[in-house]
């Protein structure tokens, strides 16, 4: 709704304006070159995001998983659970790259640069990969599996 009043908001907005939804000519001037751009870009950060995207469902298992063993001195729990906070760390920073891209866009009027979105959505793609591979496993790895 800010978006197409073309106002604008003293914090950092945690949603995306809908370009589908918008007519072309009331979008802000940052989507209007690049809607496609824009739209896949929201597209990867819900999935990395929200708690029902895939990384946060797969992050679930990962959780249950680890919750549910029975190791010796917790060995799996706790290298499942290190797993995951290095996970969230690599998600936390990239999603907020993402989250900065879409708000200049959206409410300051800045541009999506084309390759940037690329990179940004190919990163969220593979983390989400890396999570949905560590998901998979019954026993942690000794490497980390998410590599931001």
């Amino acid at each position: 709704m800010l978006s197409i009043l073309g106002l604008k908001s003293d914090y950092v907005q945690d949603g995306a304006p809908e370009a589908q939804i918008i007519r072309h000519r009331s979008l802000p001037w940052g989507l209007r070159e690049h809607v496609r751009s824009y739209e896949k870009l929201v597209a990867a950060y819900k999935q990395l995001d929200a708690a029902v995207g895939r990384f946060g469902r797969d992050s679930e298992i990962v959780s249950t998983t680890a919750a549910e063993s029975s190791s010796p001195r917790d060995a799996v729990y706790q290298g499942f659970d290190r797993q995951l906070a290095t996970c969230q760390t690599a998600r936390d920073s990239l999603a907020g790259r993402i989250r900065a891209l879409i708000n200049n866009a959206a409410f300051d009027g800045r541009d999506i640069p084309p390759f940037e979105a690329t990179v940004l959505r190919f990163r969220a793609d593979s983390l989400i990969a890396e999570m949905q591979a560590l998901s998979r496993m019954s026993q942690p790895p000794r490497f980390s599996v998410c590599h931001g």
